[in-house]
C-alpha cells in the first residue's frame, strides 16, 4: 500500500531534491525564465505557485515562511513583489513551453516561465525645473511604464533571456 508518495525523486535523495528545488525557484524568480527538463519542472512547478500564494499574503508570518522555504532574502523580497503582481490572479503563475530535446541524451527539454514578469529599473534620472542637478538613483527599483511621468526619463534592464 503506498501512502504519502508526494511526486517525483528524480533520481536523488532528500536533501539534494530540496536543494535542486530552491535552486530551480531561485533561477525562475531571479530570471523569470529558465531552460530544464520536463520532469524538473513538472515537479517545481506546484511548490513554486505555492510559494507565490503565500506571498500574496501580507503578513510578517509568511514573510519568515518564504525566507524559510527559500533560503535566501533576496529571492523572498523577489516574491514578494511577485505576490503583489499576481494578487488579482487567483492561479496559474507559471507556465511551461516545449522547446527542442538537450543535445546530450535527446532528453525533453521545456522552458519554464513565470506569465508576468518584473521589469527592473537601472538608472533613473529625473529632469525637474525646480531643480539644477540631475538626481541618479542606481538602485534598481520596480518601475510601471504606464505610471511614468513624461518628464522623467528611464533607462530600463529587462531580466530576460
Amino acid at each position: 500500500m503506498k501512502k504519502r508518495i508526494f511526486g517525483k525523486k528524480l533520481s536523488r535523495n532528500t536533501n539534494e531534491r530540496k536543494q535542486l528545488f530552491r535552486n530551480i525557484i531561485k533561477a525562475v524568480v531571479t530570471y523569470n525564465a529558465i531552460t530544464t527538463s520536463r520532469a524538473k519542472a513538472d515537479a517545481v512547478r506546484p511548490q513554486l505557485e505555492q510559494l507565490i500564494t503565500l506571498a500574496k499574503k501580507k503578513d510578517l508570518a509568511s514573510y519568515k515562511r518564504l525566507i524559510q522555504e527559500c533560503g535566501d532574502i533576496k529571492v523572498a523580497r523577489k516574491l514578494k513583489a511577485l505576490g503583489e503582481l499576481f494578487k488579482l490572479r487567483p492561479g496559474g503563475y507559471t507556465r511551461i513551453i516545449r522547446s527542442a530535446p538537450s543535445e546530450g541524451n535527446n532528453g525533453p527539454q521545456v522552458r519554464f516561465e513565470l506569465v508576468e514578469k518584473i521589469v527592473e529599473a537601472e538608472e533613473v534620472v529625473i529632469d525637474k525645473k525646480s531643480n539644477v542637478k540631475k538626481e541618479k538613483q542606481s538602485s534598481a527599483k520596480k518601475v510601471r511604464v504606464k505610471d511614468m511621468k513624461k518628464n522623467e526619463k528611464v533607462r530600463v534592464k529587462k531580466i530576460t533571456k
